[in-house]
């Protein structure tokens, strides 16, 4: 018999990340989209110390330059080496991006 599952540290936690709004986005008009507005949504992404990433984003909210989401992510973290774990938000037009997906939970 091998040891239980109570003699194992467990060094995965999660962090909760949460998108809640964006203000004043500037978007240009252009010949494509002359409303001169964005389809926003936010990326979120983590990546590991051995460069392993967890992935996911917002829901898209159409027509606006004040997007609100309000929406909470929990992403799994090695507690032993989280200083070196690198989070990264990119603010994005669905216009220009074709996923929508979380990935990695």
């Amino acid at each position: 018999l091998g040891p239980s599952t109570k003699d194992i540290p467990l060094f995965k936690d999660k962090l909760l990340v949460t998108v809640v709004s964006a203000r004043g986005l500037v978007r240009e008009r252009s010949i494509s989209d002359p409303r001169g507005v964005s389809d926003p949504k936010v990326a979120i992404s983590i990546v590991g110390e051995t460069g392993e990433s967890q992935e996911c984003s917002t829901k898209t909210e159409n027509a606006t330059l004040s997007p609100v989401w309000n929406e909470t992510f929990p992403f799994s973290i090695d507690t032993r080496s989280a200083s070196n774990e690198k989070l990264r938000f990119r603010l994005l037009d669905e216009d220009f991006v074709q996923q929508n997906e979380c990935a990695s939970f």
